[in-house]
């Protein structure tokens, strides 16, 4: 019984220890992809694009959903139950969490709605929530055939492999 439960201690602290480790990469992509917002779109010092919502916030979301979606679809068709525990962890919860802002985005909606333009932040906000399941779509599109290609190659390996052994 100690066995099983000190393995377990061992795989948690892995699985934490991945989740920290992709949180902040996350992070650093998010800080990255928010100081190139401001060269792009740049209004007062800001990158707003609706209200008090910043191009920077919209993007890291945006890309945070394709990720996430992608990943899920790949390692769900395609991955051992193993490597699916390794990429939701890493990728998924500490990756896509660290890159994804949805605090940040409640923070700046929430100013917004002291801004004389209502109509243009609600707008904002309903854009960036569609966009975003847009961007999950995709992701899972795009997954869905990377993972194809994975399986039919994984298949041909075997295929071959089980030609070689019959011979």
């Amino acid at each position: 019984m100690s066995k099983i439960s000190g393995k377990n201690k061992k795989n948690n602290c892995r699985l934490y220890f991945l989740v920290f480790i992709g949180g902040t990469c996350g992070a650093f992509v998010r800080a990255v992809i928010s100081s190139y917002a401001h060269t792009i779109h740049q209004v007062d010092g800001q990158s707003f694009i609706f209200g008090q919502l910043t191009l920077g916030t919209f993007l890291s979301n945006m890309i945070a959903c394709f990720i996430f979606a992608l990943v899920t679809a790949i390692s769900v068709k395609a991955l051992t139950q193993e490597k699916q525990t390794l990429y939701k962890y890493a990728l998924g919860t500490g990756f896509c969490g660290g890159l994804s802002t949805m605090s940040t985005f409640a923070f700046e909606s929430a100013m917004s709605f002291m801004a004389p333009r209502m109509t243009l932040v609600v707008l904002g906000m309903l854009f960036s929530l569609l966009f975003g399941v847009f961007m999950a779509f995709v992701g899972n599109w795009v997954g869905a055939g990377i993972a194809n290609c994975m399986n039919k190659k994984q298949s041909r390996s075997v295929a071959e492999a089980n030609t070689k052994v019959m011979k």
